[in-house]
């Protein structure tokens, strides 16, 4: 997101695109991630405090998240047909805040959330590789290197 608002203000249409297009792609891909969450993790809503926690909490950035993408695919299309530019990119810059303001949600909603539901649910303990907790804990660790290089390099060097 950061890349593409960067982008438009300095005239890089293509960058613009390139940058919307991988948020959506990857907030399309975690919403997909997850649905399948919801539909394999073995517990619901009704089993236990944790199970409601966890499907408030998680459900709530989800629709977030939702409401995120839908302004991104406006966002997309828009950027597509040529609406932006270097003077006008307010359409860029207010849907940016928002998925800036998901994108930390996330943050806070995991590192709260899976922790309760792990007391209760070992198997979700992402310090645990005989849960099968690892691969998780190693998404994580991806996603937060990638996060501070966009950052660090800026879309000037990507």
């Amino acid at each position: 997101m950061h890349w593409a608002l960067t982008s438009i203000k300095g005239g890089n249409r293509f960058g613009l695109k390139a940058g919307i297009l991988s948020t959506f792609l990857l907030g399309a891909t975690f919403l997909f991630i997850q649905i399948n969450e919801y539909a394999h993790i073995g517990f619901a809503p009704h089993d236990s405090a944790q199970g409601s926690i966890f499907y408030g909490l998680t459900g709530l950035h989800g629709a977030h998240v939702f409401i995120g993408l839908t302004l991104l695919a406006m966002v997309t299309v828009r950027s597509f047909r040529g609406h932006y530019s270097p003077e006008e990119h307010r359409g860029v810059e207010v849907p940016g805040i928002y998925w800036h303001f998901v994108d930390v949600m996330w943050i806070i909603v995991y590192s709260t959330n899976l922790r309760a539901v792990a007391v209760a649910l070992p198997v979700l303990n992402p310090l645990r590789s005989e849960a099968g907790g690892v691969p998780l804990l190693i998404y994580v660790v991806v996603t937060v290197v990638l996060i501070v290089a966009v950052v660090l390099l800026g879309p000037r060097d990507l």
